[in-house]
C-alpha cells in the first residue's frame, strides 16, 4: 500500500502537469485544473467542492515539493510498515491529511491575522508528518541511517524521535536566515 500511495501521488502530479502543458499550448490558463484539486479557505467554497478534502493531500505544486513528500513518504513508511498494516499506513495518511485540513480551516476562518485571506492549501505534508510522528512516537528507538551527507556532520544513525527537531531547527535555521534578509521600508 505505501509504493500505492506514491504511484497515486505521482499519478496525480503528471496528470495535472499534461493538463496544465496542455492549457499553455491552447492559450489558458494552466492552474484551472490544480486549484480544482485544491482545499479552499473559504468554507463557501469548500462546501461547493468537497471532494477537495481528499484530493488536496494528493496534490503537488512543483517537482521538489512532490519529491520530498515522497521520499519522506517512503522513508518513514517502510518503517511504519515493520509495525503496521497497509491498511493501518492508509488510515493514518487520510485521518493526518484531514487533520492537518482541519486545522489549516480552523486558522484561516478563526484567527484575525488571515481574514478575508483566500489561500489553497496542497500537499501530502500532513499525511505524511502523520506517518513520521506515528512512527517517531511507536518506535523512539529505531534507529535509521540518513544518506552519506550526514557523515559530513557525524551523523550515522539517528532516531526517528529527533528527526522532527532536526527538521524543524534546518527549518527555523532557514527562516531565520531568510527573515534576515528581509528589510522594512516606510510605506509613501
Amino acid at each position: 500500500m505505501l509504493m500505492r500511495l506514491i504511484f497515486i501521488n505521482i499519478a496525480v502530479f503528471v496528470v495535472l502537469l499534461l493538463f496544465a502543458v496542455g492549457a499553455v499550448l491552447f492559450n489558458g490558463n494552466p492552474d484551472v485544473m490544480t486549484r480544482w484539486a485544491q482545499l479552499p479557505s473559504d468554507l463557501g467554497m469548500l462546501l461547493r467542492r468537497p471532494w477537495t478534502l481528499i484530493t488536496y493531500m494528493f496534490t503537488h505544486l512543483d517537482f521538489i515539493h512532490i519529491l520530498f513528500n515522497m521520499l519522506w513518504l517512503y522513508w518513514l513508511g517502510r518503517i511504519f510498515m515493520d509495525f503496521f498494516s497497509p491498511k493501518q499506513l492508509t488510515g493514518l495518511y487520510l485521518l493526518g491529511g484531514w487533520g492537518g485540513a482541519l486545522l489549516f480551516l480552523l486558522a484561516y476562518n478563526l484567527l484575525p491575522a488571515f481574514a478575508g485571506d483566500m489561500i489553497y492549501l496542497v500537499g501530502a505534508s500532513a499525511s505524511v508528518m502523520a506517518i513520521v510522528v506515528a512512527t517517531a512516537v511507536y518506535a523512539p528507538d529505531y534507529k535509521i541511517g540518513l544518506l552519506f551527507l550526514l557523515n559530513w556532520w557525524g551523523l550515522r544513525q539517528i532516531s526517528p524521535e529527533t528527526l522532527p527537531t532536526l527538521v524543524a531547527s534546518l527549518w527555523a535555521r532557514g527562516l531565520e536566515s531568510a527573515l534576515s534578509k528581509v528589510t522594512t521600508s516606510p510605506v509613501r
